[in-house]
């Protein structure tokens, strides 16, 4: 119990804005955030085309996707206020997704809401169960995810949900594979959380 408690308190101490943001503010880092945003932006952008209505919120999961994966490898955190931030933007983007006009590609406001709710409720449990193999802020990270995933049906959440472990398996056994990890170092689950929910949506598109 005493790693659990020690775990929440932790979660609630978050950076100011811009820390929050961008950890780190080097040439190399900012660089490095701002091509795989673009090239995320641009692809998940790209591959809604068929529904104009869409595009917004399918860049806005590529732009927060690759921010928050980009601070969680380096800080393995993902501050309350980014988690807060990208959560709520989805609200209106999801909305005009679903109500600007006849789009080839359904969706659902109803199935993102659950698909925020069944992705925090997993992700607690698998919290709860073994707070040492994630952080309180993949918790808060996941009805984020879970809405964008949720939005296009089941299929497309069960979908980004397996991706999303799969990917950070394959993390764990090339790093264990190439020695760059010892067995009980924690490796940042963001970026295999947010490449998961990425593809899964790509594949409903």
């Amino acid at each position: 119990m005493m790693s659990v408690a020690t775990s929440v308190e932790e979660a609630y101490i978050a950076p100011g804005w811009l820390e929050a943001f961008l950890p780190r503010r080097d040439r190399g880092y900012l660089g490095v955030v701002v091509g795989l945003a673009i090239l995320a932006a641009a692809g998940l952008g790209a591959a809604a085309s068929r529904s104009p209505a869409l595009v917004p919120a399918c860049v806005g999961l590529g732009l927060f996707g690759v921010v928050i994966s980009a601070g969680d490898v380096v800080t393995r955190r993902i501050p309350n206020k980014l988690n807060a931030v990208a959560l709520a933007s989805s609200v209106p983007l999801l909305v005009l997704a679903r109500t600007a006009g006849e789009s080839p590609v359904t969706g659902s406001l109803a199935t993102a809401a659950l698909g925020a709710l069944a992705a925090f409720a997993a992700y607690l449990a698998l919290w709860l169960a073994a707070p040492a193999g994630m952080g309180m802020g993949d918790v808060k990270l996941s009805p984020y995810l879970g809405a964008h995933m949720g939005y296009f049906g089941w299929s497309c959440w069960t979908n980004g949900m397996i991706y999303g472990f799969l990917i950070q398996g394959a993390i764990v056994l090339v790093a264990l594979a190439t020695r760059k990890l010892e067995k009980k170092s924690h490796v940042a689950h963001g970026p295999a959380m947010c490449l998961g929910a990425a593809l899964a949506v790509v594949v409903a598109l």
